[in-house]
């Protein structure tokens, strides 16, 4: 492979983590939820890490967890391109958002409090 060949993948990874990184930081500027809930995250990763359980047991705690912050992200990116229009299908949109953030968090909350409770 030639040098353009590696450093054209290298610098579209690179692109795609700075895009990344400001969808993250635009949803933390807009959304005090979002804040809410990646700290939560931030702080319940490195607690169930610290647990004395099996790897699948640490495995499922931390996954419901993400789905919750993904759900938020896509909130935020269609409450973007809704902006204020009152539109039907875009007030749809934004409430349907909203319920997928609702039911990922609710989802997380019963498997940690399962987990937690059942263990």
């Amino acid at each position: 492979m030639s040098d353009d060949q590696i450093e054209q993948p290298l610098e579209r990874i690179v692109s795609a983590l700075k895009r990344a990184g400001g969808g993250i930081a635009e949803a933390w500027k807009m959304k005090i939820l979002f804040r809410v809930e990646l700290i939560a995250a931030l702080i319940l990763v490195p607690y169930v890490l610290t647990l004395h359980r099996p790897p699948a047991f640490k495995a499922v705690l931390i996954g419901v967890l993400f789905p919750v912050l993904v759900a938020e992200l896509f909130s935020v990116a269609i409450g973007r391109i809704t902006g204020v229009d009152r539109h039907p299908a875009l007030e749809a949109a934004r409430k349907a958002a909203s319920a997928a953030v609702l039911l990922t968090a609710i989802n997380a909350f019963v498997v940690w409090k399962l987990a937690l409770n059942f263990f």
